[in-house]
């Protein structure tokens, strides 16, 4: 741990840019692709390619996205490249989360403490010579600062931290204790996520299907360019089923508006014969949110059936809901 500790990536130090340090000096924080960007360029270097513990980050939900696109295209990577000799160059991405939190009292008492620390090294640093100075945040000058980058991080890191624990699940640690007290119940933490993956045999043998969140964003995507295909390498084709959907299917869809389903038996039965018109009825009715089973029975027939949400209507049957355990009389009367 003390190894991971001297290669850590800090992110408010990577923050070297004169614009970033303007933001920090005023208690911000940088924009988020800028963060990611520069945390990619450090995860790059040869000191961390076994591994890396990065401090402050993510804190921002977009951030949070990004970390999760990022985990999934290296499972995606590490099941692409397995069993090959390239395998080695892709393993298994491990996250392992830990937040550590603190009052705005100690928040702040320990933010001007550090800027006082800092202020007095690099006294010494200049009047010895000896040493290299540090940098000296506003943030640790200023009590004003201080809060207001201690209530940036509680406001701005609550919905981050929850849309985090959706996909690595982690505890909160309060911090207020002493660093040793402090690195026991990380360490405690980290054991206990651990103890939530897979072993390494279960894993490998299992990765090979991939989330089903994978598999849905991959099939929009397919979906996307199956239409965009129909359009530029068979638009007569293209074009006529969009007729028939038209013309045949929308009256009927819209006489079972309410039921959530409807079954036809189309009449076109030279369009749905050319090769490939029953796939684009069904990637058409998905992409205006249907779903539609096409069915081809032979002899020129074919059946669809259509299934889609309804509306929430409510009953015109003039009966009032007076809640749990509260009988309903309804009188009806002949009018004079």
């Amino acid at each position: 741990i003390t190894r991971r500790e001297e290669q850590a990536i800090v992110m408010s130090s990577l923050l070297t840019s004169p614009a970033a340090k303007k933001i920090i000096d005023e208690g911000g924080l940088v924009s988020d692709m800028e963060v990611f960007g520069m945390l990619l360029d450090e995860l790059m270097q040869p000191s961390q390619l076994n591994g890396a513990l990065v401090d402050g980050f993510p804190r921002t939900v977009a951030q949070v996205k990004m970390l999760k696109i990022l985990d999934s295209r290296m499972r995606e990577l590490n099941r692409k490249w397995d069993g090959t000799a390239m395998a080695g160059a892709f393993p298994k991405p491990r996250f392992r989360m830990c937040i550590l939190y603190v009052d705005e009292k100690l928040s702040v008492e320990r933010q001007l403490m550090r800027g006082r620390q800092a202020v007095e090294h690099n006294r010494k640093v200049s009047e010895t010579g000896e040493g290299e100075l540090i940098e000296v945040r506003e943030t640790d000058m200023s009590v004003k600062a201080a809060r207001n980058r201690y209530r940036l991080f509680a406001e701005g890191t609550m919905a981050a931290n929850e849309a985090l624990n959706e996909t690595f699940p982690f505890n909160m640690i309060n911090a207020s204790g002493s660093v040793q007290e402090v690195r026991k119940v990380v360490m405690q933490e980290l054991s206990y996520q651990s103890s939530l993956e897979l072993q390494e045999d279960t894993y490998n043998a299992i990765k090979v299907i991939p989330p089903a969140a994978e598999l849905a964003s991959r099939a929009r995507q397919r979906l996307v360019e199956r239409l965009d295909s129909y359009q530029k390498e068979q638009a007569d084709t293209f074009a006529a089923v969009i007729g028939v959907i038209r013309s045949e299917f929308l009256p009927i869809i819209q006489r079972h508006a309410l039921v959530g389903e409807a079954r036809i038996w189309t009449q076109h039965t030279d369009v749905f014969s050319c090769p490939g018109a029953l796939d684009m009825a069904v990637d058409v009715m998905y992409d205006r949110g249907f779903c539609l089973c096409a069915e081809d029975r032979g002899g020129g027939r074919f059946h669809f059936k259509v299934k889609f949400e309804t509306p929430h209507v409510r009953v015109a049957a003039g009966a009032v809901d007076q809640g749990p355990g509260v009988g309903t009389s309804l009188r009806l009367q002949r009018p004079h």
